[in-house]
């Protein structure tokens, strides 16, 4: 364990959380209101598969050292804290597109 794999698992976190993201993103985009059922299952298996996702690539991580995979969840964990910031402030200068998908 040295300081190269410490910044590829933290690295490896900052992507999964881009990934995760732009996942989410496309999910939302494909639901529907008026097919429920469709849409419940777009967000249900969406969650399960981003979660599965993501215990996959800590177990990997925790079976380098259990370092590293705390260094991949801070970098999931900051990068998510610094896009949930971004947006925010992405709507405060856009206040009228709140809400109009």
């Amino acid at each position: 364990m040295n300081l190269t794999h410490s910044i590829f698992w933290f690295t490896v976190g900052i992507l999964t959380e881009a990934l995760l993201a732009l996942s989410l993103k496309w999910s939302v985009n494909l639901i529907q209101p008026s097919e429920y059922r469709k849409s419940r299952l777009i967000v249900v298996s969406g969650a399960f598969l981003r979660w599965i996702f993501i215990g996959l690539i800590l177990l990997i991580a925790m079976s380098q050292h259990i370092y590293l995979a705390l260094l991949c969840l801070l970098g999931l964990n900051l990068a998510k804290f610094t896009f949930v910031i971004w947006l925010s402030r992405q709507m405060a200068m856009r206040p009228e597109q709140v809400g109009k998908g």
